[in-house]
Order: structure tokens, then sequence, then C-alpha cells
């Protein structure tokens, strides 16, 4: 593991460190789960110029099992996304290298969610965008 640098320091905390992966060109989680379960996995990647190299990298693709989940551009914090439902009892989720640069990761979660929510019958749903609307204050004087 290895820490960013300071002048990258994020509010947080999980992204000030860092699992990295110098040697091999694939490296994966292997998750203990429960079949039939929608699961939401997040992703999280800070690169943080922890290697010293000021290199972005441009460097994994992340695979749940054999399927493509995404390709990975750490220009400065990258949040990924997914609903998945379990096939079996077991998940593998994998960081293969692409290019010349270390691949890394920042935070993996995996929450169940209820089977109720977000249910589908073609697989997976990826997080495509999250918008956070500015929400306008006014503010009135009312004067009596």
């Amino acid at each position: 593991n290895r820490r960013i640098v300071d002048e990258w320091y994020h509010k947080y905390r999980q992204y000030n460190a860092l699992g990295y992966f110098p040697e091999g060109a694939r490296h994966c989680y292997n998750l203990s789960i429960k079949q039939g379960i929608n699961y939401l996995i997040r992703a999280g990647f800070a690169y943080g110029n922890y290697d010293g190299l000021n290199i972005n990298p441009r460097f994994a693709i992340l695979y749940i099992g054999p399927n493509l989940w995404a390709s990975v551009y750490a220009e400065r914090e990258v949040n990924l996304e997914i609903i998945h439902m379990a096939k079996s009892n077991s998940m593998q989720i994998c960081l293969v290298k692409t290019g010349t640069t270390t691949h890394f990761i920042s935070t993996l979660e995996l929450r169940p969610l209820r089977n109720d929510a977000y249910s589908t019958q073609s697989g997976s749903l990826q997080l495509v965008c999250r918008e956070f609307p500015k929400v306008e204050l006014s503010i009135r004087v009312i004067k009596f």
C-alpha cells in the first residue's frame, strides 16, 4: 500500500491510500457473496502521484468475472458504480494492466441491496452519470 502526496490530499480519507500492483498483468479480488442478491459495487481510484512520476495512469480494465465493467483513466479521482446480480456464491473483480502504467485501486465497496431495488431482466446496471443540481436559496425578508 502507498499514500498519496500531500498536494493531492483528498477530503475522503479512503482516497489518501491505495493498493498498487507493479508486478503482473492481472490482479483479482475473490469475494464471498450470496447468489441471487443484487449488489452495489463501487470502485474508487485516486492516483495522487503516489509513485512520484506525475503521470495520470491509463492502466487497467475492470472486470466482474469474465465481463468487462469499465476502463479506467485516473486523471483525478474516478468513481465507478454498478449494480450486479450475483449468479453464484462468489464474485471475482479484476484489474487488468493494458498499458505501461501500474494499475491500482483506492476503494472497493460491495453493498447488498433489497431484492425489490433496481430489478432488471438484462443483467448489470452501470451508473452512467450522477448529477447534483445546484439549489438556489432565496431569502425573503418579511416585515411586520
